[in-house]
């Protein structure tokens, strides 16, 4: 059993999870990958840090299905969801991550995530 208030991530199988960060600035209208598939794992959100240069709708998707609601971005401002050790957002198995925008509008991402592997 882990400790308690140890800092560290475990899934369900009780293995140590990595904490791991990635950015992406997606410009484009339609899917971004921010962070690759690997079979048998999925990659489960923990934390957003995204700021629009236009007003953009956002969202994120595992290949086409959305897994977050989509969130209107105005000019200049942004998202946050703060660290959840659960999880905002979760692809699945063998997917990757995607930033998905209704414009052409460049959006600076940050994201920390772990990958849960599928047993």
């Amino acid at each position: 059993m882990p400790p308690v208030n140890s800092g560290l991530l475990y899934d369900e199988q009780g293995r140590v999870l990595t904490v791991k960060r990635t950015l992406g600035n997606p410009a484009a209208a339609g899917n971004t990958e921010i962070v690759g598939a690997v079979a048998g794992s999925k990659i489960r959100v923990l934390a957003v840090t995204a700021i629009a240069s236009a007003a953009v709708n956002m969202k994120f998707q595992t290949n086409v299905t959305d897994i977050s609601p989509l969130w209107p971005l105005a000019a200049n401002g942004g998202l946050v969801q703060p660290h959840n050790d659960h999880g905002w957002e979760e692809t699945v198995a063998g997917d990757p991550l995607n930033v998905n925008l209704s414009g052409n509008v460049a959006v600076a991402v940050q994201i920390t995530y772990v990958r849960i592997l599928v047993p």
